[in-house]
């Protein structure tokens, strides 16, 4: 039994504001276990909820390479199903086996509300919906576990599953909708302006993501074909291609840093932005760096053209790394160029679609209606 309550992480509730007990499911993980987009938008978004006086609480998978032996132990032997983290102003539990300990936690907590993402958010609604809670699920991406399980799994989606959807892009929103019939709410990540406005050096082209699906294996051949540009390189989740880790960490211009949540370390040097992806349910950087009236150059792929907008340029999925390369070098050198690419890309984060008022005012509205 735990020793704390949900009172020790309570907020003062504003006049006016009716309070929820919201549960945020994060089958990704969450900071600092894992620092990606669906995180941070979720830790970000929580914050905000709270302030407007909602109590919060997370649950989220710890991944299998955690630290922490004795904790690992407990868990196998089954003293304990779950561990609090303490490092939050709310509770934040992180297990192994999501899926089996959400019931034992909606039964503990008793919540409101189930704001679902990440992994298996699907199965993590079903949960909700067979046990009689509200829920909401937010797509922030396209593929992996849930559309594998979707496809097995039509005939219960479409049986009647107690959610309202929500997806962070338009192009997502299609996606769900074409795909298995369901209508989205659409609301793009939540980021506040006020927090990623840092003094940048512009002495170097950013990359966020180190493995095959963000295009790594481009950004090796750029750091060849640009070897008077510094690449900085910040890993972010996914398993890292030992060639390329060993082929960047050969160039001298290539610079592999520790993953981080701080903007300040995130976009200090950076001049460009470099969004090489495979596939983007929205693309959080992009906006973050457009705060700062940094652009992307980007592939045309997914929610990219959505998230970019006018703010930078984007190149063909099929074009080769020597189209990307001159791009790059025309844009690095010409001053002109690139200063007016620097104002529209700060005018694209100023868009009353990603402006944080008009996102918390749609979540305000969300909560109220499921509630």
């Amino acid at each position: 039994m735990l020793k704390h309550s949900i009172s020790e992480y309570s907020h003062n509730v504003k006049h006016g504001v009716k309070s929820m007990r919201l549960f945020f499911v994060l089958g990704s993980g969450y900071p600092p276990d894992q620092i990606g987009g669906i995180e941070k938008t979720m830790e970000e978004l929580g914050d905000r909820l709270m302030s407007m006086g909602h109590e919060l609480i997370v649950l989220t998978r710890r991944p299998r390479n955690f630290d922490g032996l004795s904790w690992r132990i407990n868990y196998w032997m089954k003293w304990q199903f779950n561990h609090l983290d303490r490092k939050y102003s709310y509770p934040v539990f992180r297990g192994l086996d999501l899926l089996k300990d959400l019931p034992n936690q909606i039964n503990r907590w008793n919540p409101d509300i189930s704001i679902n993402t990440g992994t298996d958010c699907f199965q993590l609604s079903e949960i909700c919906s067979n046990m009689g809670l509200k829920s909401i699920t937010y797509l922030q991406d396209s593929s992996g576990a849930q559309e594998h399980w979707l496809n097995k799994n039509m005939i219960t989606l479409r049986s009647g599953l107690n959610t309202q959807f929500v997806a962070v892009s338009n192009y997502l929103a299609n996606i769900y909708k074409e795909k298995l019939g369901v209508s989205s709410i659409v609301i793009p990540p939540l980021v506040e302006m006020q927090n990623y406005g840092v003094d940048s050096k512009r002495d170097r082209a950013l990359m966020i993501g180190l493995n095959k699906r963000k295009g790594i294996s481009l950004i090796e051949s750029l750091t060849r074909l640009c070897p008077t540009i510094d690449f900085d390189i910040y890993p972010t989740w996914g398993k890292v291609p030992k060639n390329s880790l060993m082929n960047l960490l050969m160039r001298r211009n290539a610079h592999i840093q520790r993953g981080t949540n701080n903007p300040n370390q995130l976009y200090g040097r950076a001049r460009i932005l470099l969004v090489p992806s495979y596939d983007e349910g929205w693309c959080r950087s992009v906006t973050e760096a457009q705060q700062n009236g940094i652009p992307s150059i980007a592939r045309k792929v997914g929610a990219l053209p959505e998230s970019v907008g006018k703010g930078g340029i984007l190149i063909d999925e099929k074009k080769p790394a020597e189209e990307w390369a001159m791009i790059l070098n025309d844009i690095w050198d010409d001053k002109v160029s690139y200063d007016r690419l620097s104002s529209a890309a700060y005018e694209a984060g100023q868009r009353p679609f990603v402006d944080p008022k008009n996102i918390l005012l749609k979540w305000d509205h969300l909560i109220d209606s499921v509630s």
